[in-house]
């Protein structure tokens, strides 16, 4: 007779690995606001990083802008224009 519980476990299990990212490495660090309203204000960004797609953990959304990717080793330069505004954000790689 099967385990109930062993297979509740093992479906959420599969579950959590479905709903897991396929992205390879998170960066987070700050951007600065270089033009436009707020000129000067730091933000904060959280993402995910695979070498060709961006996806934001935490931190203002990048839906509807161009973002310009510097990748250098454990180091992710983001420049961000969305209207108005121009961010520059440096991040670096904290790991998976």
């Amino acid at each position: 007779m099967r385990n109930p519980l062993a297979a509740m476990f093992n479906s959420f299990a599969a579950l959590l690995l479905a709903a897991a990212p396929a992205f390879a490495d998170v960066y987070q660090g700050t951007g600065q606001v270089v033009s436009g309203p707020g000129a000067g204000a730091t933000v904060s960004l959280t993402v995910d990083y695979d070498g060709q797609n961006l996806r934001v953990v935490s931190g203002p959304s990048l839906e509807g802008s161009q973002v310009r990717v510097d990748h250098r080793g454990n180091v992710l330069d983001l420049t961000v224009f969305r209207g108005q505004h121009v961010i520059r954000y440096h991040l670096l790689r904290t790991g998976r």
